[in-house]
């Protein structure tokens, strides 16, 4: 199916409802989503006209840094404006669907669990890491755009996908200097088709590896690990040295224990992949995942020093449980479920449980969840399971509106959802309770985004 296809207005108007209607982004033109929804079907009919005719222009995307702790450099994401999201998610809906069955999946819990069984196999003697030294700034476009022609003949996909690695990234206060300048390496990252075309990029050297029969490879974006036996570490290294100087990339150089490129002994080194430290029969958490949790546990305290004890309780025991929001599960020890570092979890209990005494407030057993606990609640149970279960909170659709109804609508006997048909689209009731349906789904959304950044795994 060529990419056109994939701008049909009924097509967009359905990816917009599913991924960006409710988003607050803004990008450097300052419209936001519900500003942009009031013009939508003018923006597709731009959008549509203008890939056709190859005078698509993406608008400067608007920089956005994200710490990655004080011995890291910030990383930039790029922000691009509603128009320019909704031409980037069709664009990455027609490139997923055109390499489905090429690229490697990242899914990070996969991997893990996949490493895990590798290791207690026992095949292999050595682990080699490898960090690629700022992956998609490095890109190149040309190389780029080469691999994706091999696979795709369409010149309107080729003609976006060029337009949109150019574009250059500013700052708030460079704008004006910045409008007219062009990106010719990288891409940025942040656009929703940034990780699928750093996967196309490193789609060969996946093959080269992953169909080696004396060695087990994984990857994640830049991150590579590899089980082999020590004999062959060396001449595994020089071929991927050779693989990333064709790629026109550099790989951090190898030291032993760092935390970027490093090879062992799997029987007497640890090393850390993906946010987990793996050191013999222990799978742990690296120190600096633990520490991000233990400062954010900290700043649910400071945040609630004059708020009363039900709110200090009920924003601990969210990042202490995560949670279940539209059928997907949010949280740390979710994230971290195939640990078996039990001491690590019990101190993160006791942890908790000493923050309470240093603020002087009041500790209550019966009220508090436990990071054990919830650990041993995941083991006993899936994700459909959880839905009947109350130690894990369930925040579906469903359950929010009939929350939102009985909170709303107290005067007023329904049987959810069939008497709402009876009552006015303009009445009070109806417009009470969208207002809270907003109010409830922004606290939600922001619940969600917090419990995504206890996790520090990249």
């Amino acid at each position: 199916m060529k990419f056109k296809k994939y701008l049909k207005r009924k097509a967009l108007h359905k990816l917009f409802e599913k991924k960006l209607k409710n988003s607050e982004i803004i990008g450097t033109d300052g419209v936001s989503t519900r500003q942009f929804l009031s013009i939508i079907n003018d923006e597709i009919n731009i959008i549509k006209r203008k890939i056709k005719n190859h005078t698509y222009k993406f608008s400067p995307y608007k920089e956005q840094l994200i710490l990655k702790g004080k011995d890291s450099n910030p990383r930039m994401i790029s922000i691009p404006t509603n128009r320019d999201r909704l031409t980037l998610s069709s664009l990455q809906k027609f490139l997923s669907d055109k390499f489905k069955d090429s690229l490697s999946n990242d899914n990070v819990n996969t991997k893990v669990a996949e490493i895990i069984k590798t290791i207690e196999l026992q095949q292999y003697e050595s682990f080699i890491k490898v960090d690629i030294e700022n992956f998609f700034p490095n890109i190149d476009h040309v190389i780029l755009l080469e691999k994706i022609e091999k696979h795709i003949d369409d010149v309107e996909a080729i003609y976006v996908i060029n337009k949109a690695i150019k574009q250059v990234t500013i700052s708030k206060g460079r704008r004006k200097n910045k409008q007219n300048e062009t990106n010719n390496k990288g891409v940025p990252q942040g656009l929703s088709i940034s990780n699928i075309l750093s996967k196309i990029y490193l789609s060969d050297l996946d093959k080269k590896f992953s169909t080696k029969s004396n060695l087990k490879y994984f990857r994640y974006v830049d991150d590579i690990l590899i089980f082999c036996n020590k004999d062959d570490v060396e001449k595994i290294i020089f071929e991927i040295r050779e693989q990333m100087r064709m790629l026109q990339l550099t790989m951090h150089e190898i030291k032993d224990n760092s935390e970027k490129s490093t090879v062992g002994s799997l029987k007497e080194d640890k090393f850390q992949y993906l946010g987990f430290e793996f050191f013999k029969d222990k799978i742990s958490v690296r120190e600096s995942s633990i520490d991000r949790l233990r400062e954010r546990i900290v700043g649910v305290f400071c945040k609630n020093v004059k708020k009363d004890d039900s709110t200090l309780y009920k924003e601990l025991n969210l990042k202490i449980s995560g949670c279940v929001y539209n059928n997907k599960q949010y949280g740390w020890i979710y994230f971290f479920r195939q640990i078996n570092d039990l001491t690590l979890l019990y101190s993160l209990d006791e942890f908790v449980k000493k923050l309470f005494k240093k603020f002087h407030r009041e500790y209550d057993e019966k009220k508090i969840k436990k990071f054990t606990k919830t650990y041993y609640f995941l083991k006993s149970y899936n994700i459909k399971k959880l839905h009947s279960k109350s130690y894990i909170p369930n925040f579906t659709k469903e359950e929010k509106l009939k929350k939102i109804i009985q909170i709303n609508m107290k005067k007023i006997v329904l049987n959810f959802p069939e008497s709402m048909k009876n009552i006015s689209l303009d009445s009070p009731q109806k417009i009470e309770i969208k207002n809270s349906s907003l109010s409830l789904t922004k606290s939600m959304k922001k619940a969600i985004v917090d419990l995504k950044n206890d996790v520090e795994y990249y």
